[in-house]
Order: structure tokens, then C-alpha cells, then sequence
């Protein structure tokens, strides 16, 4: 569904370079690396809302650059990290709004309601479905984007720090709709921070690393390979089990672990 051959992406002047990677339908790929590494900028550029500097992408077989607009958005679907909403729609209106890909209507046709409605019910967020997006917690906000990415029903997601703003428990589901949402043949690219969530996860992992990339590889061989020290500047270890853990001045596993 993507591919990327030799891009290199940033703001007028590159932030990131040398970015190739095919990922196919029921595969999900990992982006990791400090802030300002490029890993949004990549999302945005697979949007088509920044120009890629040089290079080529593909989505579905098509140069991107041959997209017409309406196929981007049914063929990507996007997570923000967060949204500013300047108007008082609800949640359901924010969740109906990922079926105007699919539709030619303004208003929901009885097909659309139910595919909302299942949408919000699988990220939990029914019971304040009449409630302005200005009133929701950061949380709540965030399942919404989550729904109205599912109800959008597009081959690709792209998650830009999807588990931002959510507590423990909605963390683990957000996982849980991943890995279903990978299961029914998405193709998903998701930004994280969380380093035991990428371990959870067991996906491949592309590496942001001083303005390249490394991988994708596993989590375990980017940090055996000392590339994940070189991004983050602090050094990590992998335990005997595969457990990949922040390193201590002494070598050995420090307070963070990432099982």
C-alpha cells in the first residue's frame, strides 16, 4: 500500500533523509525518534500536505503526486497528535465527518449512522456522543479522532502519537484496535514515543537517527546496534528475555524497562 524510495522530507530544508520502506496490507510499521526527528513531517508528506524535498511515494501503486485529493482520503485515514475544532460540533459530528470520503451526502444515510455508531462504541466514546468537542478532556478527544478514523474505513491509517492524552487503560485498547485494525488487512503507520508500547506491539520500527533513518528492525536490534543510543543519546540494553531497557551508568537495566 506504501512505498518510499530514497525520500527526504522536512520544511524548505531537509529534516529527514534517505526514507525507504514498503509496507503492505496487514502490516503495521513503528516510527521512533526524538522530537523534531521528522517522524509528523513524514505523516504529513504521505498526506500530501507537505511537498516531499526529493524522492518518490507510492500509495496503492499510484504516485502520490497523481492523487487527486478525495482518492488520498479514501485511501488515508489520520490520528493527529491533537486538533484544534474552532467550531461547537459534537462527537458524533466529529466521527461523521470520516464518512465524507465515502459519501457524496451532507447528511448521514442510515448505512453511515451505523458505521458511527459502531465506530464510537469500539472506542468507548458513546456516552458523550452529544457533547461539544470543546468540552472533552484530552482523552476523550483523542477516541473521537480515533473513531472517526475507523468509521472513515480507509485501506491506511496513520497514527501520529495515537496513545497521546490517553490513561493506562485506553492506552492497552488503543493496542488492541492496532492489532485488530491490522488483523482485518490495514496497513498502519504509527508514530510513538512510548518504547513499551513499540515492544508490546512487536512491529518492525523505523529509527529516526540524526536526520537518516535505520530499519525497519526490530526494537531489540536497533537497540543491540547502538543506533538507538546515537537517536536518543542515553544508551540501552536488551535483557536476556528481549526486553529492551534504558542501561544505567553500571550497565545494567535501569528503572525503565520496556517488557
Amino acid at each position: 500500500m506504501i512505498r518510499t524510495s530514497d525520500l527526504s522530507i522536512g520544511y524548505g530544508h531537509t529534516i529527514a533523509a534517505g526514507i525507504s520502506f514498503e509496507l503492505r496490507a496487514g502490516e503495521i510499521l513503528l516510527l521512533l525518534g526524538p522530537n523534531g526527528c521528522g517522524k509528523t513531517t513524514l505523516i504529513r508528506t504521505l498526506l500530501r500536505a507537505l511537498p516531499a524535498i526529493s524522492g518518490r511515494v507510492e500509495i496503492g501503486g499510484k504516485d502520490l503526486g497523481e492523487l487527486q485529493v478525495d482518492e488520498v482520503a479514501r485511501l488515508l485515514a489520520l490520528v493527529p497528535q491533537d486538533e484544534t475544532v474552532p467550531f461547537e460540533f459534537t462527537a458524533r459530528e466529529m466521527v461523521s465527518m470520516g464518512r465524507r470520503s465515502r459519501s457524496r451526502r451532507w447528511d448521514d444515510s442510515p448505512e453511515d449512522q451505523d458505521i458511527v455508531e459502531s465506530a464510537m462504541k469500539s472506542q468507548n466514546c458513546l456516552s458523550y456522543a452529544d457533547r461539544s468537542i470543546t468540552t472533552l478532556s484530552g482523552g476523550e478527544s483523542q477516541r473521537v479522532r480515533l473513531a472517526r478514523a475507523i468509521a472513515q474505513d480507509a485501506p491506511v491509517w496513520l497514527l501520529d502519537e495515537p496513545n497521546s492524552h490517553l490513561d493506562v487503560r485506553y492506552q492497552l485498547e488503543l493496542e488492541t484496535t492496532i492489532r485488530n485494525g491490522c488483523a482485518e488487512g490495514k496497513c498502519i503507520l504509527a508514530s510513538i514515543h512510548d518504547l513499551a508500547v513499540a515492544q508490546r506491539l512487536a512491529a518492525p520500527v523505523l529509527l529516526f537517527v540524526e536526520g537518516r533513518v535505520e530499519g525497519p528492525a526490530s526494537l531489540q536490534e536497533l537497540a543491540s546496534s547502538g543506533a538507538m543510543a546515537k537517536a536518543f543519546g542515553v544508551p540501552f540494553g536488551v535483557d536476556p528475555a528481549g526486553a529492551v531497557f534504558v542501561a544505567t551508568e553500571a550497565g545494567l537495566p535501569g528503572s525503565e524497562s520496556f517488557e
